[in-house]
């Protein structure tokens, strides 16, 4: 062949192969940004043409879906709408705690929700009847709804359980719930009461003439991640996932998965991070939580070299306050508390102003960041009040903690 075609060849290859190059590092992926309430989610960089912010809404939940490359690094804030809602945290077992989650975009499709509380608890109400809570407040018209028929039965901290009841206004009708947005057991034809969890916006339907008719809108689509770390190896298994071979699955928003993490031979699980805590089976809620952590560490050896009279350390007891706030008014007043402790303990608490106690509470809780719930009495007024907190292993020396806590009416 002479020279020059030769030298054409070899440039016509390499250009191929740079445009196969090009191709290959442009590969895109998507993130999708969940708002989960009263909230907005800004991201940085914005890629051209694209909105900067994700904003959330009370009516419904949505996800803002946004094309990068893969390998991108993206940084995602979370700012609450108004002073009475909190950000409680991120989905992504990659970003702890309150700040800005920064990310790389490491796969095809991705997920990450920004949690915020209070979230409200709506009903469709079809027929002549009234709802209620657990808490006393009766459901009341929504103001402009998307559904003419919604009700407003109040705002309520994430991860909480709402009791509905409903009570026809006629004797002889029943209620029926629609069944499928209610918590497990759901309720049957004629049962007053459907028990709903709050992650997302939170709604269902009860007809008091028969089965509540209309079309359920389709939960948003939530891609579930399972990662490992530590120094050894194990499977994470679902129904839909054998992690092991497959580590992510797409659920609704909301659906309910049950993790089981087994060690291999020469190795133990250590626990989970972003949920459950050390137990090995873990059930949680797709969407409020869209990857978790499976840590395995290798066993010890079986012969220390150390000596058998060396005293072997004990792992220390922590616990620390994360995050408080107090949400609600009047009677339906709440201090909400997340804390993490590194092993099972009991905690208790002690609301006090001067020398007086007003209230107190005791909770048991697993290893993990629990969200610890204390109704304020109604006799409590408003002002500055001290809480003392203290951390109570099953074995060990206790932690305290003290904290000011200002009460709204």
């Amino acid at each position: 062949m002479p020279a020059h075609r030769l030298s054409n060849t070899l440039v016509a290859l390499l250009a191929l192969c740079v445009l196969m190059c090009c191709a290959s590092t442009a590969r895109g992926a998507q993130l999708h940004v969940i708002p989960d309430g009263n909230g907005t989610v800004s991201r940085d960089p914005v890629p051209p043409g694209e909105e900067a912010n994700c904003p959330g809404g009370t009516q419904d939940t949505h996800d803002c879906p946004y094309d990068y490359p893969l390998g991108q690094q993206v940084t995602l804030t979370a700012a609450p709408s108004s002073p009475e809602v909190s950000f409680v945290g991120w989905s992504d077992a990659r970003c702890p705690g309150t700040g800005a989650c920064k990310l790389s975009i490491d796969a095809d499709t991705q997920s990450v929700t920004a949690l915020f509380s209070p979230q409200p608890v709506l009903v469709v109400i079809e027929g002549a009847g009234t709802v209620t809570t657990d808490v006393g407040t009766t459901c009341r018209p929504v103001p402009n709804p998307i559904n003419p028929l919604w009700f407003d039965c109040g705002d309520f901290p994430l991860f909480s359980r709402v009791a509905l009841r409903a009570k026809p206004d006629s004797p002889t009708a029943s209620p029926t719930w629609h069944a499928p947005l209610c918590d497990v057991p759901a309720p049957v034809p004629g049962e007053p009461e459907c028990v709903v969890s709050v992650y997302g916006v939170t709604w269902t339907i009860v007809g008091f003439a028969g089965e509540p008719g209309g079309e359920v809108a389709p939960a948003i689509s939530v891609r579930f991640r399972i990662l490992k770390d530590g120094t050894g190896s194990g499977t994470v298994r679902s129904s839909a996932l054998d992690c092991g071979s497959t580590c992510a699955m797409d659920g609704a928003f909301g659906q309910r998965v049950t993790l089981s993490a087994n060690a291999a031979p020469g190795s133990t699980f250590v626990g989970w991070r972003n949920a459950c805590g050390r137990a090995s089976t873990c059930s949680l809620a797709v969407g409020p939580v869209t990857s978790v952590i499976g840590v395995f560490d290798a066993e010890a050896p079986a012969h220390p070299t150390a000596p058998a009279h060396t005293p072997q350390a004990r792992p220390s007891f922590v616990a620390r306050m994360r995050r408080m706030d107090v949400s609600g008014h009047g009677r339906h007043r709440r201090i909400l508390m997340r804390v993490q402790v590194n092993a099972p303990a009991t905690i208790r608490a002690r609301l006090s102003r001067g020398h007086r106690r007003v209230a107190s509470w005791r909770w048991r809780v697993h290893a993990g960041r629990p969200l610890l719930r204390a109704r304020v009495p109604a006799r409590a007024r408003a002002g500055v009040y001290r809480l003392r907190i203290s951390f109570r292993p099953h074995t060990g020396h206790a932690t305290y903690v003290a904290r000011r806590v200002r009460l709204p009416r």
